[in-house]
């Protein structure tokens, strides 16, 4: 990440999974065999792997729709690391009260 974020001292978010109606459409296609918001989150911890701080955080972060509470789980587990960024509460109908597995904290191995 020559040149970007990283560089500057700062972090970024990556969409892994969205909160809009149609998210389910592409983001939870099976290919071949993991959803594909799954495989983008896998690369989200990959990037962040090598830059997490005393915090336990990595410098890359998540965009996980709060829509869709039944990913949040799974999600944390692929990214124990990062800070999630969780739209859709509100208008798009996700609940405060459905988020709790956003915030549990993943066990590493290598902790």
């Amino acid at each position: 990440m020559r040149g970007g974020a990283r560089d500057a001292g700062a972090g970024l978010f990556v969409l892994v999974r969205t909160s809009n109606p149609g998210a389910a459409d592409i983001q939870d296609l099976r290919w071949p065999k993991v959803a594909r918001w799954e495989r983008i989150a896998a690369i989200v911890e990959e990037l962040g792997r090598d830059n997490v701080g005393e915090s336990g955080l990595s410098d890359i972060g998540a965009v996980v729709g709060a829509t869709a509470p039944e990913h949040l789980e799974r999600a944390r587990e692929l990214m124990p690391s990062a800070v999630f960024l969780l739209p859709g509460v509100g208008a798009q109908r996700g609940r405060v009260e459905d988020l709790a597995p956003a915030f549990a904290r993943a066990v590493r191995a290598d902790w």
